[in-house]
């Protein structure tokens, strides 16, 4: 009869000990961690993206304009289709459907400046 709580004692105890030991260790050292200022560089390289660029990736039929659907199929597309479909009404400024490569770069240099 006393061993059935010395059981759970011992299992109580492998499972504390198993989980501890599963904690995963630090990969870099604090001091090789990226200060604030070089944390703050990254999203700077993320503005600096060719348009044209991501209006290649995005024009899925190679036929220069990119469509609602081309559009809604990109990450925006992927991650908030509602977001990215207002993003694409703003963005088409002649209201026939498709983004040209003028439109796409003229609001992403606008998203730039505000």
């Amino acid at each position: 009869m006393k061993t059935f709580p010395a059981l759970l004692a011992v299992l109580a105890l492998g499972t504390a000990v198993t989980f501890a030991e599963d904690k995963p260790a630090e990969a870099t050292p604090p001091e090789a961690k990226p200060s604030a200022p070089a944390a703050e560089a990254a999203p700077v390289a993320k503005k600096a993206r060719d348009p044209e660029a991501a209006f290649k990736k995005l024009d899925a039929n190679k036929d220069d304009a990119v469509s609602a659907e081309e559009f809604k199929a990109g990450p925006l597309g992927k991650k908030d289709p509602v977001k990215a479909e207002a993003i694409f009404k703003k963005k088409d400024k002649d209201a026939n459907g498709s983004l040209n490569l003028q439109e796409f770069k003229a609001a992403a240099h606008v998203k730039k400046a505000a």
